[in-house]
């Protein structure tokens, strides 16, 4: 690796490998969150679920 300006010079193979494993924890994070999420409304819906039925005497 050279250096130029403070900034690495990547063969186009390093710079494809660290993007990729860049985008696969983006990817990993997305799916993290989009689980949390449906937990999170599975949740809520329990929650409105258990109100609803004290409201109506269940």
């Amino acid at each position: 690796m050279v250096q130029t300006h403070g900034m690495e010079m990547l063969s186009i193979r390093e710079r494809n490998m660290r993007v990729w494993k860049l985008k696969k924890k983006i990817d990993d994070k997305e799916n993290e969150l989009t689980n949390i999420k449906r937990k999170v409304k599975e949740g809520m819906d329990a929650e409105r679920k258990k109100l609803d039925n004290r409201r109506t005497g269940f």
